[in-house]
C-alpha cells in the first residue's frame, strides 16, 4: 500500500508544470516530514538538482523527526541548502541570510546566492516559510512588502518548480488566502483516523478538485524505515 502510495504520488508529481509554485498545507498534527521526505526522494529518482530554503531552522526539526521514527537521513545531509536566519546547521549549506535585515536587502542576497547555483532546472523546497510570514504578520505593510519583494517576483520562474510547506495553524487566515492565491495548486495534508489524506484543493488542472491520495501513517512509516 505504502508503495503504490509513493508511485501515485511520484506520478502525480510529473504532471507539474515548470513556473509552477506549490503550496502544500498542513498543521503540526501531521506528519508532515514524511511527505518532504517522498519530496526528496522524487527528486533523487529522478535527478533533479534540488535546493532546500530553510527557514529558522525547520529542516533541523524535519531531519530530526524523520531519524526519530528509524528513516535515514543521508538524502538529506547531501542536498544544497540556503538558510533564511536560524543557526543550525543542516545539509550542504551554501548560502545564509540575514531576516533582521530589511527585506529588499536580503531578498538580493537571496538571489544571488540562487543565480549562482541554480542549475538548467531547479526543485526548490521551502520549509518554515509561516515563520518568516508570522515575523511579518503584524505590519500590514511589512506583510505586502514580503508578498511583493520575496515570493511574488519567483512565481513563473520556468527554470524551477517551487514547493512551499505551511504550518497554516500558524498565521492569520487572510495570510493563508494570500498564499493561496498566488500558488498555482494546493495541497492539504490531514491524519485522519490514522491515515494521510493527500488533497488537492487548487489545480490549473480544474478536473483534479478535490483529487485525494490516501494511505496509513504507519504502514508509510515502516516502508521509508526499511529503505
Amino acid at each position: 500500500m505504502s508503495k503504490k502510495f509513493e508511485t501515485s504520488l511520484f506520478d502525480y508529481f510529473e504532471t507539474i508544470c515548470n513556473g509552477e509554485s506549490i503550496l502544500i498545507e498542513y498543521t503540526p498534527d501531521e506528519p508532515i516530514h514524511l511527505i518532504f521526505y517522498l519530496l526528496l526522494r522524487y527528486a533523487k529518482q529522478n535527478n533533479i538538482p534540488t535546493i532546500i530554503v530553510d527557514t529558522l531552522d525547520q529542516l533541523h526539526i524535519f531531519k530530526t523527526h524523520l531519524e526519530l521514527i528509524g528513516i535515514d537521513t543521508e538524502i538529506i545531509d547531501n542536498v544544497q541548502v540556503i538558510k533564511l536566519g536560524g543557526i543550525i546547521n543542516v545539509g550542504n549549506v551554501i548560502g545564509k541570510i540575514d531576516l533582521l535585515q530589511d527585506i529588499p536587502i536580503w531578498k538580493k542576497q537571496y538571489d544571488k546566492i540562487i543565480r549562482e547555483i541554480q542549475a538548467d532546472f531547479t526543485l526548490r523546497i521551502i520549509i518554515g516559510l509561516e515563520k518568516a510570514l508570522k515575523i511579518n504578520e503584524k505590519d500590514s505593510l511589512q506583510l505586502e512588502t514580503f508578498f511583493g519583494v520575496a515570493i511574488r517576483p519567483d512565481i513563473g520562474n520556468k527554470k524551477e518548480i517551487a514547493f512551499m510547506f505551511l504550518n497554516t495553524s500558524l498565521l492569520k487566515e487572510e495570510t493563508v488566502q494570500e498564499l493561496r492565491e498566488i500558488s498555482t495548486r494546493v495541497f492539504d495534508i490531514k491524519l485522519s483516523e490514522g491515515a494521510i489524506v493527500f488533497k488537492v484543493v487548487k489545480s490549473i488542472i480544474f478536473t483534479e478538485y478535490e483529487k485525494t491520495i490516501t494511505v496509513k501513517a504507519q504502514e508509510l512509516r515502516n516502508y521509508l524505515a526499511r529503505l
